[in-house]
């Protein structure tokens, strides 16, 4: 089970749409989501807000969260350690995903794909301000992400 607290809880439920589904990406380099591995041997995930049809077939189970149930890639259950999970921001603003087995990922991303394109989904743009991202139709053109 994911607990995710209620303060990223408040900002992601404010961006959900009645057809969202949330994923937790393993960010390894397979999928819509993710640009490239990253090359430093960490682990990575980012929680994205996507629409049903933005899935692939990679994401082939699910985990339950306090905002039902997430998308996963069957395989990297695995890298989520032992026991429950929880997502929180800390003072820096920075989401740390942790396990009962300890810490996942100093820096999980939230990031918001709904509607856009598949360029334009792949994640690897900065995080806002309030440690969440929302990648819009005009992302090239302004140059920056809302939040």
């Amino acid at each position: 089970m994911l607990k995710i607290s209620e303060q990223l809880t408040n900002k992601i439920q404010a961006m959900m749409k009645p057809d969202t589904v949330l994923v937790l990406d393993f960010d390894d380099g397979v999928g819509p989501f993710s640009n490239a591995a990253t090359c430093t041997l960490d682990v990575a995930f980012n929680l994205i807000l996507a629409k049903r049809d933005q899935l692939t077939n990679d994401f082939n189970a699910q985990i339950e969260s306090n905002l039902g149930k997430m998308y996963v890639k069957k395989y990297s259950v695995s890298q989520l350690g032992e026991g429950d999970l929880s997502l929180k921001q800390n003072k820096y603003l920075a989401n740390v995903l942790e396990s009962d087995s300890g810490l996942l990922d100093p820096n999980c991303g939230v990031i918001d794909v709904q509607g856009a394109s598949k360029d334009e989904q792949k994640v690897g743009s900065g995080l806002s301000c309030d440690g969440v991202s929302q990648v819009q139709a005009d992302y090239k053109d302004a140059g920056t992400t809302g939040n």
